[in-house]
């Protein structure tokens, strides 16, 4: 389970932001947005982001994303994700480094492990990196181009925009030793049970090849159905994949396969019968069920186009065990969104609501449980009043 994200000096973040998803409070063991990790720390399964456009909102979901991919064991992957993070605060500190804090339980909830990247934006390359498990074992820690310390007796040259990880494990680089390698498996596995990414973007206009590229995923664990139950809140009544030969009939077509979608009598290539926010929604849940089934993060930029009480039953299904025997309740959501009718879901609390604001091109993360004279009744209303544009000058932050 991811415990707290540290992003510093990257696009509108330039202070060191906190994204802390641990529970403070003594709160019942009960609440279904809670878990509890080795019997003394409780980490919420629930981050609902709220701010103005503009604010950075995706900013701090694309920042995580990108730390993900660019651990997940292939080159092309970590080379192009940490491109995109070499993006510093081009206001206040171009040539400075930027920094990103991952903590995180593993999969088994027994060790804390603590990853960090820094990167040399003026250089454009990595600076240092270090993955250290229950705040004491050095996995391990690597300056510039070389491993200077940890388990992992490896003294090779590392290339400037690939993370250890990734560039090890690949299938090119013949210097892996294989004493190492099941280690590094491991380690890799961390991240990617951590938070589980589709190598698909989640633009509408792609959904038709997001859908089939999950099909075989979902049939592995038998949910198929399960998705297309839920597909059904947006009056799909059936959605299956056919066999297809002409390319130049249908919208869509892979490896000679097209998606149907049926509503009543009426079926068409899913691309042409469904509308953008139908489409949003399809394959957004496509993220949604492998995090519930798999235990993982799911990061979710928005849900345009959908209806609240449709996003309010999503967010409801990290709380409840809506696929019996097969939810795990390790599962979190982080959701970015706009719409303030979420802020009264049953069972929420102040820490599951954070605040994005920015202040003279500077991005800041709030949580909602450290204004004073707060509660979760008052939240929505607070919020409707625009108070939170003016965040220290209105309601006193309690630091």
């Amino acid at each position: 389970m991811l415990k707290k994200f540290i992003i510093s000096n990257y696009r509108s973040f330039y202070n060191e932001a906190v994204l802390d998803l641990t529970v403070h409070d003594n709160i019942s063991n009960n609440n279904c947005y809670i878990k509890k990790i080795n019997d003394n720390e409780y980490i919420s399964k629930l981050c609902l982001l709220y701010g103005y456009n503009g604010s950075g909102k995706s900013n701090l979901i694309n920042a995580l994303k990108y730390i993900f991919y660019s651990n997940n064991g292939y080159i092309s992957s970590s080379d192009d994700s940490i491109k995109k993070l070499l993006d510093p605060n081009m206001i206040y500190s171009k040539n400075d480094n930027s920094r990103f804090l991952l903590e995180f339980y593993s999969y088994d909830e027994s060790i804390l492990y603590l990853y960090e990247l820094v990167l040399d934006n003026q250089n454009k390359k990595i600076y240092s990196e270090k993955l250290i498990k229950n705040n004491d074992t050095i996995v391990f820690e690597r300056e510039l181009n070389f491993i200077k310390e940890g388990i992992f007796n490896y003294n090779k040259y590392i290339p400037d925009t690939n993370t250890f990880l990734s560039f090890i494990n690949d299938s090119s680089n013949d210097e892996m030793s294989e004493e190492y390698r099941e280690e590094i498996n491991y380690y890799i596995s961390l991240f990617k049970n951590l938070c589980f990414l589709f190598p698909f973007t989640n633009e509408a206009d792609f959904s038709s090849y997001a859908i089939v590229e999950a099909f075989d995923y979902f049939n592995k664990y038998n949910i198929w159905d399960t998705y297309k139950e839920l597909l059904s809140f947006i009056d799909i009544d059936d959605l299956n994949i056919e066999d297809s030969i002409s390319k130049n009939e249908f919208s869509f077509i892979i490896d000679n396969k097209r998606l149907i979608s049926k509503h009543d009598i009426y079926k068409n290539d899913f691309d042409e019968a469904e509308s953008e926010g139908s489409k949003v929604y399809a394959i957004n849940l496509i993220y949604i069920l492998v995090s519930i089934i798999n235990g993982t993060v799911s990061i979710v930029d928005e849900f345009n186009g959908v209806q609240s009480e449709l996003l309010e039953f999503v967010i409801n299904l990290f709380g409840k065990a809506f696929i019996k025997d097969m939810q795990k309740d390790t599962s979190q959501l982080i959701l970015s969104t706009h719409d303030i009718t979420l802020m009264s879901i049953d069972n929420t609390m102040l820490h599951n609501y954070f605040l994005i604001n920015k202040e003279n091109n500077i991005s800041r993360i709030y949580r909602t449980d450290h204004f004073d004279n707060l509660n979760i009744n008052t939240l929505e209303n607070e919020y409707r009043k625009n108070r939170f544009g003016l965040l220290r000058k209105r309601i006193y932050f309690n630091n």
